[in-house]
């Protein structure tokens, strides 16, 4: 999802200033030979965990990801904080 999420980001500012169009596809390209560690999410259990706590699968992969490593998640979204927490009580018994 990373690639994604940085490449929308650089298409946007791309679009919105066209006159640094062309650094912003450059950084896209430099992030892209970055070394970077991905890590696989569990699909079904991310889609059990989303309908546990109605959310998105996108949100839940996120969350998933966090609690089969014992991360925290750092999030501006409450509702996602919240989902977390209570799947987090309630598979850790914290």
């Amino acid at each position: 999802m990373l690639c994604y999420e940085i490449g929308n980001v650089a298409l946007t500012k791309a679009r919105r200033y066209p006159d640094i169009a062309d650094d912003c596809i450059e950084a896209y390209d430099i992030f892209l030979r970055l070394k970077i560690q991905f890590a696989k999410v569990g699909l079904r259990e991310a889609l059990a965990f989303a309908q546990r706590r109605n959310l998105t699968i996108y949100d839940a992969s996120y969350a998933w990801l966090a609690l089969s490593r014992g991360l925290d998640l750092i999030s501006l979204d409450r509702r996602l904080i919240a989902a977390f927490e209570a799947e987090k009580s309630a598979t850790h018994g914290r």
